[in-house]
């Protein structure tokens, strides 16, 4: 996107809000898992959990229209907003900002988790840490909020020390 007139933006104006969604182990769950197959799909659904009302700019809040742009967003590439001139990408302030993983590995991090299957066991089939697993299981834990809250800390510790923990009725 390109800067046309960013003088018209008042410096002491408020910014409007703008706080990403999020989605955790039980809403991958709910899901019909081959779609994740698919790395197209895959982005898609976690896009339009990440931005329910629409791609915006993470600075202003400004939505984003132009075909380019749109593109640009729901690729992972770099935009640049046109109102702000603030360069982001379609995970920059979301919970998944700075992650390491692609987005099936996400998902993937996701189907485990709610399938029970403990830290060690995750650690090995997705080639990270133990404890890697466990910051994920955290992030999913703040990032869906109190509704979704899943294990509780002192179940996740045990999954963590290689206990079998079982969440949504299956074990792995």
């Amino acid at each position: 996107m390109e800067v046309i007139d960013n003088t018209a933006i008042p410096e002491n104006a408020p910014m409007p809000a703008y706080r990403p969604s999020a989605f955790g182990p039980v809403d991958v769950g709910r899901s019909r898992i081959a779609k994740f197959l698919d790395d197209g799909s895959c982005r898609e659904w976690v896009l339009s959990r990440l931005h329910p009302d629409g791609p915006r700019c993470p600075g202003c809040g400004e939505l984003i229209v132009s075909y380019p742009s749109l593109r640009s967003f729901r690729l992972g590439a770099r935009v640049r907003c046109c109102c702000c001139g603030k360069y982001f990408t379609a995970l920059t302030g979301t919970f998944l900002s700075g992650c390491h993983l692609s987005l099936p590995q996400v998902v993937l991090m996701a189907i485990l988790i709610d399938a029970g299957a403990d830290d060690p066991r995750i650690a090995r089939l997705m080639e990270v840490s133990a404890e890697g697993v466990r910051g994920w299981r955290l992030r999913f834990r703040h990032a869906s909020g109190p509704s979704h809250s899943g294990q509780g800390i002192e179940e996740s510790r045990e999954a963590a020390m290689g206990g079998a923990v079982v969440a949504g009725g299956v074990s792995l």
